[in-house]
């Protein structure tokens, strides 16, 4: 009777140990995805035009020609723009693709 109790802690305690190993794979696979997710977006900026914060553009929207600043430039490759004279002009990624941004030096 006894090694019976002994064997069934040790089987509970295995099964901790089991617990933990796949909680520690499951963490790591979650760091692989955010990892895989960066380099993605990062490939996005490196293939498309690179801004920074602060460059001046030039660009047509809607027919009319702007010049503005970028203002941020997030993860996912979109850019905040202020244009000049006007609020904010938010250009999200399908928009880039139909804007041709051009960087005034």
């Amino acid at each position: 009777m006894k090694t019976k109790a002994i064997q069934k802690l040790s089987v509970s305690e295995e099964i901790e140990q089991i617990e933990k190993v796949i909680e520690q794979k499951h963490n790591l696979i979650d760091m692989i995805k955010s990892d895989i997710q960066f380099l993605q977006t990062r490939i996005k900026t490196i293939k498309g035009k690179q801004f920074n914060i602060g460059d001046r553009v030039e660009f047509t929207f809607a027919v009319v020609k702007y010049t503005g600043t970028i203002e941020s430039v997030n993860p996912d490759g979109n850019y905040r723009v202020k244009p000049d004279g006007i609020g904010k002009l938010s250009l999200t990624r399908p928009v880039m693709t139909y804007l041709e941004l051009t960087l005034i030096k």
